[in-house]
């Protein structure tokens, strides 16, 4: 069976398939339109200053350490959406939900050109659509790196089965933009021919592998910096990741074998699964890596009783799961092997193939196997509802993670701040307390669970103990610039200046991107009275983190002090910096702080700088919204 040409005119009805698999995606994910905020997306959308402005789209492609991770295309997307809909966070899981139905209906494109039949095409889809194991990737925010890329990687694909010249342009295009939203997708030239041998038998260096050379040149040249830095801006490096080479094969089988249990049994799914104990000295833990080399192996050898489909569908599986399969460092290994989010490529060819599989059963059977599939689907979308909600489900399933004790802290201290009485503040705060002491016992060995006892101690003014713990999560890690940090704030709140300069200092040398210790030392050199440092380091932590406005009201301060202590034409730049940052800082006050107040300090600087006219107009606002203020603002003018 062949499928038209791209172009050709579309038979009857062909609408109806992608229509129907449209329409499910987006209903299978009808709980996650009204979720929230979670875990890393404060990171990623929340407090990115990248976002709120055309520079901060600038830096997302140029500056690789000004995100999270260097997902470009991902954070323009995010972009787009912030200056569109700011932080209301539905826009946000709409656009996911609706790049997951669009990958979907690609899919159902890609396995027609596959020449699947058509009910096993549609099948296919919908297993891919409505598994459950996808919903960490849809219904949390910041693997928008998932569904964005899949939408590029299933356009290159397409493109590339042209076999035309303009397609392989267009599909490379589409793979720099895939490799731009996720590098797993470096594997799709791989895909491509494991695609041509299963249609082929065989695989042509010149006709097949050479049109893709630069496509595996890509593809290497981005893992390999996304390998560098996993290890150097995200950190995946140090003691968590001691394997030696036979450990990783053991975490490497297993992960396969838990992968496939969860595609088959998509039960109990967890958002941080428990992370096993890895014993190479425990002869049962070699079964796993046994079990998947040696499958792979039996289908390539029966290849010509049972057909190529078998073997091409479990190399897709284990080549495109392998960057997360331990043989490279990656940062969410240190609490757990696995996630659900991993496979959400790499699950396309099995789910495809069980679509085949399921067109030749009574339809009845893959009626009632979708329909249960969408109501898990529909279930695990309500857990990634708000952060309290998806840390008491994921303790339920891992009670022993001390990342989800951490979580669940963190979770009661937002709600803490929400609390309208007193009676909720008391108990989400000895809940806070509670789970940051669990985590602690949980895991004495790592610095976050001391540092964040530290803070604990720190909210409920226990200042010794606080000292004691965070000076614990230095024992542990003498690089641990955050613990470093807050050690560094008790000092200067208790006026050892010296001190408090030391560890900020230090801080800084271990990680210059950190912009709390900036902050901190400007913070000390201010109350030392040196300007010129304060200046600096202020200015520092507003370029780190543009939208913390005491930061840029504190530079800003900084600024027209020092000018003082400067002849023209330094004194004027300054001042006029100082008129800048004041003036910026005005749109990013919480609803607390009185723009008015800010607005006499603004027309201050002015009139320092000599601009009396411009002083005169910011007076007027400032006593518009505040007529409290009219006096103060009449003294300021000159007579």
């Amino acid at each position: 069976m062949s499928s038209p040409p791209l172009g050709a005119p579309a038979p009857a009805r062909t609408w109806l398939a992608p229509l129907i698999i449209a329409f499910m995606s987006v209903l299978a994910y009808l709980p996650a339109f009204s979720a929230g905020f979670i875990w890393d997306d404060p990171d990623y959308v929340v407090n990115n200053p990248n976002l709120r402005d055309l520079p901060g789209l600038f830096r997302t492609w140029t500056s690789p350490a000004s995100s999270p991770q260097f997902y470009p295309l991902v954070f323009t997307t995010f972009w787009a959406e912030y200056q569109l809909f700011g932080l209301w966070a539905p826009a946000y899981h709409t656009t996911n939900i609706l790049l997951h139905a669009l990958a979907a209906v690609l899919l159902h494109r890609v396995l027609g050109k596959l020449e699947f039949p058509p009910a096993a095409a549609l099948f296919g889809a919908l297993l891919w659509s409505l598994h459950p194991v996808h919903v960490e990737s849809v219904a949390w925010i910041t693997e928008r790196k998932n569904t964005l890329s899949l939408v590029f990687y299933l356009l290159a694909f397409l493109q590339l089965t042209r076999r035309t010249t303009p397609g392989l342009v267009l599909a490379f295009l589409f793979f720099a933009l895939a490799l731009a939203s996720k590098t797993v997708t470096a594997s799709l030239p791989a895909a491509w021919l494991l695609y041509v041998y299963w249609s082929n038998g065989r695989i042509s260096f010149k006709s097949d592998v050479l049109p893709v050379l630069p496509f595996f040149a890509l593809g290497l040249a981005a893992g390999l910096f996304t390998a560098h830095l996993e290890r150097t801006h995200v950190v995946a490096s140090g003691p968590e990741w001691a394997f030696s080479f036979v450990d990783r094969c053991l975490i490497a089988g297993r992960a396969v074998v838990f992968y496939l249990h969860t595609l088959v049994f998509p039960f109990n799914l967890a958002f941080i699964y428990p992370r096993w104990t890895i014993d190479s000295a425990q002869p049962w833990q070699y079964l796993f890596p046994l079990a998947a080399a040696g499958g792979l192996l039996a289908l390539f050898f029966l290849r010509h009783r049972i057909g190529r489909g078998p073997f091409v569908v479990a190399a897709f599986y284990i080549g495109t799961l392998l960057p997360a399969l331990g043989f490279f460092n990656v940062y969410p290994h240190r609490y757990s092997f696995v996630a659900d989010h991993f496979q959400h490529l790499a699950s396309l060819a099995p789910l495809a193939a069980a679509g085949l599989l399921l067109a030749r059963l009574p339809r009845a059977v893959p009626v009632v196997l979708l329909a249960a599939l969408t109501v898990l689907t529909l279930l695990q979308s309500r857990i990634y509802k708000d952060p309290l909600t998806l840390w008491t489900d994921t303790l339920a399933k891992n009670p022993a993670g001390w990342m989800v004790h951490i979580n669940l802290g963190l979770a009661h201290h937002e709600l803490l701040q929400r609390a309208t009485s007193p009676a909720q503040r008391t108990v989400h705060e000895q809940k806070r307390f509670d789970f940051m002491m669990s985590a602690r016992a949980l895991a004495p060995h790592l610095p976050e669970t001391h540092w964040n006892a530290g803070l604990a101690f720190e909210r409920r003014n226990q200042l010794p103990q606080a000292r004691d713990a965070f000076q614990s999560a230095l024992a542990a890690d003498p690089t641990f610039v955050r613990a470093m940090t807050s050690l560094g704030q008790l000092d200067l709140a208790a006026g050892d200046l010296p001190a408090a300069r030391a560890l900020f200092e230090r801080a800084i040398s271990l990680q210059p991107n950190f912009n709390l210790a900036h902050a901190s030392l400007a913070q000390v050199a201010l109350q030392q009275g040196d300007l010129e440092t304060a200046v600096k380091h202020f200015a520092a932590a507003v370029q780190l983190d543009p939208a913390r406005v005491e930061w840029r009201l504190a530079l800003a301060r900084a600024l027209r002090q020092s000018a003082e202590n400067h002849p023209d034409p330094e004194r004027a730049l300054r001042l006029s910096s100082a008129a800048g940052h004041f003036n910026d800082a005005i749109p990013l006050l919480p609803p607390g702080l009185p723009a008015a107040r800010i607005r006499l300090e603004l027309a201050e600087t002015l009139l320092r700088s000599g601009d009396i006219a411009s002083a005169r107009l910011i007076l007027a606002a400032a006593v518009r919204e505040d007529p409290a203020l009219a006096d103060l603002a009449q003294q300021l003018l000159p007579p």
